[in-house]
């Protein structure tokens, strides 16, 4: 219960955080701080099994089974997040659905017991520890970590065995083994949690000690960036863009949230890519909406001005593992990536990876524009 409530306060320090990576790991802690949970109340059903015998198909027999059934679920969800692509909250809850329908179900015992739920479980269980073992090696975290979620991962018809049998029938050690076992994993997630936290909070703190270190006459102050996408398809990538520019205390200019002014639509999108310091370009899989009489995109407009005005103050960022289909796109990304007048790119595929790879640009964008005269001492 200590480890328990020790977990609760880290991702209570999570929520409060400005890490990079919050975005991703939040939805991961809780889900997985709910997996927590049950398990704890599996333990505490565990605790009376040496000395009181739980007849197959009881009540607190079955209970135990279906919460390892939840628990599972749970972390089928979190590693979903940190995976992101385009799922959406509720479709990365989806899972949870599984054994709320299993309990919901007549013959319950029957259905917890058959072997296609046995089956289907370890499979989907095995898949999700091995996704996040190899979200822990992408990080470079420790090899322990790895090995220990890579056996639970394999291990769970062992414990599973656990709720098939009389509790009571089984050797005391065994008993003893699961909370122990559960326990040094719990330790393993919070140093999971710790370190992506620490990690984040260290690369945004570099990030803001090196643009101090420039001698900017004020930074944070003198400085507009104006972020430029479709915004249908890339809402939570511009979310992320401003996010990570607000982190840096930057001015930020999004079309969609300027309010009402005397201008008209485009005149007032025409300024912001003409005097903005800095454009944040992503593009996505569509074109967007096409003005007249010149045939070509809100977004591709802002780059032709912000390109006229000074093409050196466009970051470009190209969305990967995407179709593009529509033949205006392609000729805009062509034209973007052109050898010779365009620019070197960036790519991403979640907003999270925005949300990592923009503080870094803006800073040796910085370093490399420090000798003008609009941002020297």
């Amino acid at each position: 219960m200590a480890l328990l409530f020790y977990a609760t306060r880290k991702v209570s320090e999570l929520r409060n955080t400005g890490a990079t990576y919050k975005a991703r790991l939040l939805p991961f802690a809780n889900f997985t701080l709910l997996a927590w949970i049950i398990s704890g109340l599996q333990e505490l059903i565990l605790l009376p099994a040496p000395f009181i015998y739980f007849p197959e198909g009881s009540f607190l027999n079955d209970s135990g089974l279906w919460l390892g059934l939840m628990q599972n679920a749970l972390w089928v969800s979190a590693v979903l997040s940190l995976y992101p692509r385009r799922l959406a909250l509720p479709w990365r809850s989806l899972p949870v659905l599984f054994p709320i329908v299993i309990a919901a179900a007549g013959s319950r015992t029957a259905i917890l017991r058959s072997e296609i739920i046995t089956a289907i479980d370890f499979v989907v269980t095995l898949i999700t520890f091995t996704a996040f073992v190899l979200w822990i090696l992408r990080w470079r975290l420790s090899n322990l970590l790895v090995a220990m979620f890579l056996i639970h991962g394999c291990s769970q018809s062992i414990w599973r065995s656990l709720w098939f049998t009389p509790l009571a029938s089984s050797q005391f050690a065994f008993l003893l083994v699961f909370p122990i076992w559960r326990s040094l994993l719990l330790l393993a997630w919070i140093d999971v949690i710790s370190t992506m936290v620490a990690r984040g909070e260290a690369s945004l703190k570099d990030v803001v000690s090196r643009i101090k270190h420039l001698g900017l006459a004020n930074p944070l102050d003198v400085f507009a960036v104006m972020i430029s996408s479709t915004l249908e398809d890339l809402e939570r990538e511009r979310d992320a863009a401003d996010g990570a520019l607000k982190a840096l205390r930057l001015t930020r200019f999004r079309a969609e949230r300027l309010g009402t002014v005397s201008l008209s639509p485009r005149e007032w999108v025409e300024l912001m890519a003409m005097q903005c310091d800095l454009m944040v370009l992503m593009i996505g899989e569509r074109y967007g909406h096409v003005l007249e009489p010149e045939g070509i995109s809100v977004v591709e407009f802002e780059y032709n001005v912000a390109h006229k005005a000074d093409r050196d103050k466009i970051l470009v960022y190209i969305q990967e593992g995407i179709r593009r289909t529509d033949t205006r796109q392609q000729k805009f990304l062509a034209r973007v990536k052109e050898f010779n007048d365009g620019h070197v790119t960036s790519t991403f595929t979640t907003p999270e990876d925005l949300s990592e790879q923009i503080p870094r640009d803006v800073q040796r964008w910085l370093t490399s524009h420090a000798k003008r005269n609009k941002i020297t001492k």
